[in-house]
């Protein structure tokens, strides 16, 4: 799936032309009408991650003095559109993900305050949507902040393994481990790692 542009088109006599399109890739036996579905599928997507994108803008600057967790977790639920896009493997899904990312203007090498928040969107933002998978019961366990789950979240293999997932939210709220690189979180998110 890629995105709608502009592109320069040169015909077989040498002529310039700049016309929007989409790449979509023909196989053969492919029926015109699968190109044309295919072509509005991704009309259709760009168009709601450009609407998204005007939403989580709005959503990051109201939230800005809001608890970490609570608002990835938010930030988590609406990138959840993403599953309802016209997306066949998880490369597409990235490649949705950037182009929300491009539309929100989220440039993490720019300081200026304004792209701040949004910088965190394309750093976060796939964390966040991660996060939004889990209930609220599991994702606000007592004493767990956005860093413990930012470390959890480093690791796809316990985030697939629920009953893994639980057990470590469990022990680490029970025991109030703390997070970084310094943190028993860590030890004890690579030490299960290694055993799965």
């Amino acid at each position: 799936m890629v995105r709608r542009r502009k592109v320069t088109y040169i015909d077989g006599l040498g002529r310039k032309f700049i016309v929007d399109a989409v790449k979509i890739d023909i196989k053969p036996g492919m029926r015109l009408d699968d190109v044309i579905d295919q072509y509005i599928a991704a009309h259709l997507d760009d168009e709601r991650l450009r609407r998204e994108a005007t939403q989580i803008k709005e959503y990051m600057e109201q939230t800005e003095g809001v608890d970490l967790l609570e608002r990835y977790y938010g930030l988590g639920l609406t990138l959840q559109f993403i599953d309802n896009l016209n997306l066949n493997t998880e490369a597409d899904r990235r490649e949705a993900l950037n182009r929300l990312y491009a539309d929100l203007g989220a440039n993490p090498g720019r300081k200026m305050r304004k792209l701040i928040s949004l910088s965190h969107v394309r750093r976060n933002g796939e964390k966040a949507y991660m996060l939004a998978k889990l209930s609220r019961k599991v994702v606000f366990a007592r004493g767990l902040t956005w860093s413990h789950w930012y470390d959890i979240l480093d690791y796809p293999r316990i985030f697939e393994n629920r009953k893994v997932l639980e057990q470590i939210v469990r022990r680490c709220s029970k025991e109030g481990w703390a997070s970084g690189k310094t943190g028993k979180l860590r030890d004890e998110l690579e030490m299960i790692n290694a055993a799965l």
